[in-house]
């Protein structure tokens, strides 16, 4: 089960965005400023609940997002990559082609968000679900899922190369196009037609 967003202490609304040194941010609301354009690697926010913020001219290698809420925030085309959210909630926010390559996502809902062309290549996905969301043409290669809950989302075209995707239920889900070797393939739930596509992908021929 999904562990939500600990809010331990009061929010303080923001409107407008001050950079301190250490770049670590706790319990702050916001929606629609403007975040300035500045190298933040590293940046932490804990606490804090965001709505129409544009994070997509951030740097964001290797941040860490802990009890937060992002409400149709953009971070398309972001580089978030080896970063960490845990206990976070993504809703209608934009990443398309954002990169979360070699991250870990624990605990985090992703709910009616535009994620096409994304990388998640190497990433841990552990304790979550995904709901209502696109996928389409988004790498996850070499990713590892754990308890990953997946509820209506559109994978198509997507490459899952040396991924483990052991236990993982696409049946309601669309994965026309898939890209895979075959051994992920092990321990997968589909439904029928979906099978039947994925006999394609390999090779197979099916006899009527």
């Amino acid at each position: 089960m999904v562990k939500a967003p600990i809010f331990r202490n009061e929010r303080t609304m923001i409107h407008h965005f001050e950079p301190n040194e250490d770049h670590r941010y706790y319990d702050l609301e916001a929606e629609g400023i403007v975040i300035p354009d500045e190298p933040a690697a590293s940046i932490e926010f804990n606490g804090c609940r965001f709505r129409r913020i544009d994070f997509s001219s951030f740097h964001l290698e290797r941040c860490t997002l802990i009890d937060c809420e992002l409400i149709s925030c953009d971070f398309s085309n972001a580089d978030l990559s080896s970063s960490l959210f845990r206990r976070v909630v993504l809703d209608h926010c934009n990443l398309l082609g954002t990169d979360l390559s070699r991250s870990l996502l624990q605990d985090v809902r992703m709910s009616c968000c535009q994620s096409r062309y994304a990388n998640f290549s190497g990433t841990s996905f552990k304790e979550m679900m995904l709901e209502f969301c696109r996928y389409d043409e988004a790498s996850f290669n070499e990713c590892r899922f754990k308890n990953t809950v997946i509820q209506e989302c559109s994978f198509n075209r997507c490459e899952f190369l040396h991924a483990q995707l052991n236990g993982l239920d696409f049946s309601n889900s669309d994965i026309e196009g898939i890209a895979l070797c075959g051994d992920e393939l092990k321990g997968i739930i589909v439904n029928e037609f979906q099978a039947l596509s994925l006999a394609k992908v390999l090779g197979i021929t099916i006899k009527s």
